[in-house]
């Protein structure tokens, strides 16, 4: 009948089918390391030993970016601000600000006041008196208008800047930024500090 072939001998001869036992035997020992189920097919092993990235802690930020303060938008804040290492104003802040490394105003954020900063960045407006030790960056949606002193400018086209402006000195800067005034020299490589008298001896009191 079907299914039947003759073989030398003139027999015939059925095909032989593979066990459940020797399937599952080829497949454990698969050098891959699956797993061989029921019906021969291979289960994937899960990874073990891969860690999860660390995340920052949101309870202490700081850790990462220091002492920064971020007004985001439609938030007004008033008042006075004092050792913030970078202030980002995203809303309007009218406010003091002293001691601060770095000033950002972010597009259409508004920071009017005064402020004391080394460093500043303008995309956004400013209002009022600001005095930056280090350099002043104008961009060019930026408006900075009032009483603007500044060691270093730099405008991109678009950018404003109006008022009563001027360049700081190099002694001016230095005591903005709490250095303390350099002993004058005299010409015979000595220095006076301003309490010595000309001639080199000390200062006779009467008795």
């Amino acid at each position: 009948m079907f299914g039947k072939r003759k073989g030398p001998g003139g027999l015939g001869e059925t095909p032989t089918n593979a066990s459940a036992d020797t399937m599952a035997q080829s497949g454990g020992d698969d050098a891959g390391g699956g797993r061989a189920s029921g019906s021969g097919t291979k289960q994937p092993l899960g990874v073990a030993g891969i860690k999860a990235p660390r995340r920052q802690d949101p309870r202490n930020p700081g850790a990462v970016e220091g002492r920064k303060l971020v007004v985001g938008r439609e938030i007004c804040l008033s008042g006075e601000i004092k050792t913030c290492e970078k202030l980002v104003v995203e809303g309007r802040v009218e406010a003091d600000l002293n001691d601060s490394q770095s000033l950002e105003i972010s597009e259409p954020g508004l920071f009017k006041g005064h402020a004391t900063v080394e460093d500043c960045e303008v995309y956004g407006t400013f209002e009022g008196e600001l005095t930056v030790t280090g350099c002043l960056v104008i961009r060019s949606t930026g408006r900075v208008s009032g009483k603007i002193r500044y060691a270093d400018i730099e405008i991109t086209r678009g950018g404003r800047l109006s008022g009563d402006i001027d360049v700081l000195e190099a002694s001016l800067k230095g005591r903005l930024r709490g250095e303390r005034p350099k002993l004058a020299h005299s010409s015979d490589g000595s220095h006076s500090d301003g309490n010595e008298p000309q001639d080199g001896n000390p200062k006779s009191q009467a008795g």
